[in-house]
């Protein structure tokens, strides 16, 4: 799967040290990186001015979570993902059960593997089901 690196990807996330993985692993392989925002009102300001072509979410947002986050996300229908260290299965709305989620601490591979499904818009791709 080739990798289309002009794509602009926004990093919602409240620790500066993951928030900075992030950033250089994602500037590594090429892509446009926003952020890391770690403000929900800001997020949502970023989101209602301007295109991402995905985001990446910490579930978890300052002790409070994204949910309101991803609302804007899906009105703009922009592909995303979950970050957290622990499963969300029992926290997320039924709607949001087959959003991909990258479990904390994760590698680059799984980073960029998530990533490019979500680009691809291939969910099972980006779950990590696909080799």
């Amino acid at each position: 799967m080739d990798k289309d690196t002009s794509q602009r990807i926004l990093i919602i996330e409240d620790h500066p040290l993951v928030g900075g993985f992030l950033k250089d692993c994602l500037e590594l392989e090429g892509y446009k990186v926003v952020g890391p925002i770690s403000e929900e009102s800001a997020a949502i300001e970023y989101l209602h001015d301007h295109v991402v072509s995905a985001a990446l979410l910490d579930f978890y947002l300052n002790h409070s979570t994204t949910l309101s986050i991803v609302e804007k996300i899906q009105e703009n229908n922009i592909p995303f993902a979950f970050m957290s260290g622990e499963d969300l299965g029992g926290l997320l709305p039924a709607s949001l059960h087959k959003v991909p989620q990258l479990r904390k601490p994760f590698s680059s591979s799984e980073l960029s593997s998530c990533l490019q499904g979500l680009l691809y818009r291939d969910t099972e791709y980006a779950l990590g089901h696909k080799q």
